[in-house]
């Protein structure tokens, strides 16, 4: 038989473990929030619980920072460069700096706007303009390393990814050349557009029709803290639930340690 001093520690464990349990089961319920299905199950969704995919809606509630199914607003159309959001009734917001929408939104459609920006990382390339919410981003070769483009974009000075051939590939120069963005050069016939051409610095005299390159432009992957990204509707997510993992591993550790105490002590 036990003692009353180890059945009262016994208690005491057990007690503790269910009071961790207790507290940290809130953090849970307010960790965890609804994601919106991917927009190929979006008509599943809506016809279980909607009985109509044209109904159903999926979409951040900006009063409660948090997604919200419905089925009463009905198909309403959204005009490019916005998301549909719930803010009391059915409203709308500008597309976050990582999307854009180039056409027309359905509020049946998806709850951000569809179109991922690109991100102008691959090899040589840099950011040229950051686009806007109804443009994707443009981007350039980086000539300051010695990149050009593969292929002459339609823009003469950038590439949009969406839209075009953007690779860059490395370009040698003959020493003491250096690469220099699109420009006018003089050969002595008159000025004739040349693109990334090699020129000696000696020789130099010609007219950028490109700006130069100032600093290396980084898209920004941290939005404000209203901003939520949707995990299962796009593979790009950049948010994750973070925190409540941290919070499941300190319980689990907490836990364990308990357990491992309880059997040391009985043992």
């Amino acid at each position: 038989m036990y003692s009353t001093t180890s059945i009262i520690l016994r208690a005491t464990i057990i007690s503790s473990t269910v009071w961790i349990y207790l507290m940290a089961f809130p953090f849970f319920i307010q960790a965890y929030q609804l994601d919106c299905p991917s927009y190929p199950h979006w008509k599943i969704r809506g016809k279980g619980l909607c009985n109509s995919s044209v109904k159903y809606t999926c979409l951040l509630n900006t009063n409660e920072n948090k997604y919200n199914e419905n089925c009463e607003f009905g198909l309403r159309f959204l005009g490019a460069g916005y998301k549909f959001v719930i803010s009391g009734k059915l409203d709308r917001r500008h597309c976050i700096s990582e999307r854009f929408q180039s056409v027309t939104m359905l509020s049946n459609m998806s709850s951000s706007c569809v179109t991922l920006k690109s991100k102008c990382n691959e090899e040589g390339q840099i950011v040229f303009s950051d686009g806007t919410t109804t443009e994707d981003r443009s981007c350039r070769c980086n000539y300051i390393k010695n990149f050009a483009f593969v292929t002459k974009p339609k823009g003469t000075c950038y590439c949009i990814p969406s839209k075009e051939d953007c690779n860059c590939y490395y370009k040698t120069c003959p020493v003491d050349h250096y690469l220099t963005p699109v420009m006018n050069v003089n050969y002595g016939e008159g000025l004739h557009t040349d693109n990334y051409h090699c020129v000696h610095f000696s020789e130099l005299a010609g007219i950028f029709q490109c700006p130069e390159i100032q600093k290396e432009k980084k898209p920004r992957c941290v939005e404000k803290a209203n901003e939520m990204f949707i995990t299962q509707s796009t593979q790009d997510s950049t948010c994750s639930t973070s925190s409540m993992n941290i919070l499941v591993i300190h319980v689990v550790c907490m836990i364990l340690v308990i357990l491992f105490c309880v059997g040391k002590f009985f043992s």
